[in-house]
């Protein structure tokens, strides 16, 4: 398919890994299996951890044999570089590492799709508007901004919604609760919101490069708060809506209820060890870590004379209303504000409930330990040895002198533990 120069596109497939630096400047060749781009060859770029995320979503090994999911965006450069075997050559921005890869595209293949040019329709700030489509989830990563997932609707336009939580979910889609949320589930959305600010920028994460999106207030209805959205208004399943005929209630908070980001300092305890440059990780430590991270999420009150706050960790809006109507307080003169992770402490939680969920499936069991690779030496066999023949064993004399003790250590490793990945950094893990 001929795209002009500046075309947003979106390339998912699922793909067979053929060969290793067989494309151009050390990219992979891989073929489409399946879907409606069956044995179309591409030619990828996955020499590092940072690239394979940034196009696989995960910092695979990219082997040869090995089935891959590829999803990313990109935009047709201004002079198509064309190569060998009618493939384009392309590069992909806003990679985990923030560095840029080049990839090379066969663009007659019906998985490579144009994205919708973004845009607004005359809205001003305050109107309500009804959004009401199907959609499917095409990023489930807890993303930017503020934990929101990208919604791709019937018409191909992207949103970005905040369903991380019971009570969004439940305001959005009429579900009492939420399902098991993954890439490619299908949800229904019928909700109304009111437009914050025209034109606000909305979203860019490493899965989306283009867009914008408007920041619009969900409707709280039914004891379900409201949250923060990013819509493209650009989308036939975005219309006007009327407000409703009845004021609202006095208690109750403005319809933009205003966030404070949590960043790292000593009210987020971000100092505890479990980095990519850890020694040791062990489940016990990552589980703690995450609920400390969770529990710092929610709701407070503050005076708006001296922001001094009055209440804190509320586990709802609703609470916090019902607060100012017990101790008989003015609205008006108190402000109700969301609290939530900053990017940075949000890409921790994301990091470590990741690392839960593979180290669980990847090792057999929901209790283990990773070591750096560093861990694994020449001394770690010799103790090993020592503690497997006892401690008066001679390693310095005949036969054990003979032994190779570094590929003895590899040996041992390799039969006892895992290799698991952790932010870019490799562990080998074991079940205990």
């Amino acid at each position: 398919m001929a795209y002009a120069a500046g075309q947003d596109i979106e390339v998912a497939f699922t793909a067979m890994v053929l060969s290793e630096t067989a494309g151009p400047l050390s990219t992979t060749r891989v073929r489409e299996e399946g879907g409606p781009g069956n044995g179309t060859i591409h030619c990828l770029y996955l020499g590092t951890a940072d690239s394979r995320k940034q196009v696989l979503g995960d910092p695979l090994s990219g082997k040869p044999g090995e089935l891959i999911k590829v999803r990313f965006l990109t935009t047709i450069p201004g002079t198509p570089v064309i190569i060998r075997d009618g493939l384009t050559k392309v590069e992909v921005r806003d990679s985990p590492a923030g560095q840029q890869y080049y990839h090379y595209l066969n663009l007659d293949s019906p998985s490579i799709t144009p994205v919708p040019a973004p845009g607004t329709r005359d809205f001003p700030p305050g109107t309500t508007v009804r959004a009401a489509f199907t959609g499917v989830i095409t990023d489930a990563s807890f993303g930017q901004p503020l934990g929101t997932w990208q919604v791709k609707d019937d018409q191909g336009f992207t949103h970005r919604l905040y369903l991380s939580a019971d009570s969004s979910y439940k305001g959005l889609t009429g579900m009492p609760k939420p399902f098991k949320l993954a890439e490619g589930d299908t949800i229904t959305v019928n909700f109304t919101a009111t437009l914050l600010q025209q034109g606000e920028r909305g979203f860019t994460t490493p899965k989306l490069t283009a867009g914008n999106g408007t920041a619009v207030r969900s409707e709280g209805s039914n004891g379900v708060p409201g949250f923060n959205h990013y819509l493209d208004l650009a989308s036939p399943n975005i219309t006007l809506a009327s407000k409703p005929a009845t004021p609202e209630p006095a208690t109750s908070t403005t319809a933009i209820l205003p966030v404070r980001a949590i960043e790292p300092d000593s009210e987020s305890g971000a100092a505890i060890g479990i980095t990519p440059r850890s020694v040791l990780i062990t489940s016990a430590a990552v589980n703690a870590r995450i609920a400390d991270l969770e529990n710092l999420e929610g709701f407070e009150i503050v005076r708006n004379r001296d922001g001094e706050a009055v209440l804190t960790e509320a586990g709802s809006e609703q609470e916090c209303t019902r607060y100012l109507d017990d101790e008989d307080l003015n609205p008006a003169r108190f402000t109700i504000r969301h609290v939530m992770l900053g990017a940075e402490l949000d890409r921790e939680l994301r990091l470590l409930r990741d690392l839960a969920s593979r180290a669980a499936s990847e090792l057999g069991g929901s209790t283990w330990t990773l070591r750096e690779e560093g861990f694994f030496t020449e001394s770690w066999a010799q103790d090993e040895a020592l503690e497997a023949l006892g401690n008066r064993a001679d390693l310095t004399a005949w036969p054990l002198n003979l032994i190779d003790w570094d590929g003895a250590a590899e040996e041992l490793r390799d039969a006892d533990w895992t290799a698991i990945s952790f932010d870019g950094a490799g562990f080998y893990g074991k079940a205990s």
